[in-house]
């Protein structure tokens, strides 16, 4: 089974909730990575050298963007609860597609959402 991680761990900006300020440090070479339970410096660069690391090992698979959301045979989208999710659930049902696993921080992803989705389908970290 293969696996496809969120790129949630401070390797992507995110926008600060309402009433939030937004905090950005950067301090030389390094700068503050920040996720939802964990903070890490990350080395200008680093998350590219890591996407190349774990694309050259046996475990990558390129998997096409072959699917459509739309696509009814895939994906209930009554199971859909808010735009927050539409990714999720794209990605959700792209691994299950590809007999692979979606890995993610997000506890709240609808597996009744995909079609055929199981348990060994979706990994929460």
């Amino acid at each position: 089974m293969r696996t496809i991680a969120e790129p949630e761990a401070g390797y992507r900006a995110r926008l600060p909730q309402r009433g939030h300020r937004a905090r950005s440090r950067k301090m030389g070479a390094f700068e503050s990575c920040r996720s939802r339970s964990t903070r890490t410096l990350c080395q200008r660069g680093e998350v590219i050298k890591r996407l190349r690391d774990a694309a050259a090992t046996s475990y990558h698979e390129f998997w096409p963007d072959d699917l459509s959301i739309l696509d009814q045979t895939f994906v209930n989208n009554a199971h859909i609860h808010g735009p927050k999710k539409v990714t999720d659930v794209y990605l959700l049902a792209l691994a299950v597609q590809h007999a692979g696993r979606f890995v993610t921080f997000d506890g709240a992803v609808p597996l009744s959402a995909v079609l055929r989705a199981e348990k060994e389908h979706l990994a929460v970290i």
